[in-house]
């Protein structure tokens, strides 16, 4: 009877525990494994190993990881276009944000998207996918910021990231 209870529980328990996954998780999910990516994600530990702190900066919060997605698939006929396969994760809950929302001397690069989820004025995500919309294979780079830090610290974090 308990190992009924157990298994019981554990199939219900299924569809809710996949769903904790936020839909950055489940689209780098779709990406894993697909001809001409590479995922590399550093977490806080790491993060903090290599000195990657931000107490000299106006960072007011937490970064606890950073993801680094580089695509360039070798074949365009297999190829999926990255910016679109990123948005259509990324609608929804997450708002679009022009860089110069960021910073006031940016460009709005065509080339360019960033996308943040907030709860409130705090960023839990910052997506920033840099693909040519001219290339024909879809190729580009995301590079994502998750943490828990104020919209005004996304131009520090850009260019610390940057400097690393």
């Amino acid at each position: 009877m308990k190992l009924t209870i157990i298994f019981l529980t554990l199939i219900l328990a299924a569809p809710v525990l996949t769903a904790q996954n936020s839909p950055s998780d489940k689209f780098f999910q779709s990406m894993d494994g697909k001809d001409g990516v590479t995922i590399m994600s550093f977490s806080k530990k790491l993060i903090d190993f290599v000195d990657m702190d931000f107490d000299d900066s106006d960072i007011t919060g937490d970064l606890n990881r950073i993801k680094i997605l580089i695509y360039d698939p070798s074949d365009k006929d297999n190829s999926v276009d990255l910016r679109k396969q990123a948005l259509k994760y990324l609608s929804g809950r997450y708002k679009k944000v022009k860089p110069s929302d960021i910073d006031k001397d940016a460009d709005d690069d065509d080339d360019v998207d960033i996308m943040v989820l907030r709860s409130g004025n705090r960023v839990k995500e910052c997506h920033v996918i840099v693909a040519d919309k001219d290339d024909d294979k879809g190729s580009g780079i995301i590079i994502s910021f998750f943490g828990n830090f104020k919209v005004e610290d996304l131009k520090e974090l850009a260019d610390k990231a940057e400097k690393y």
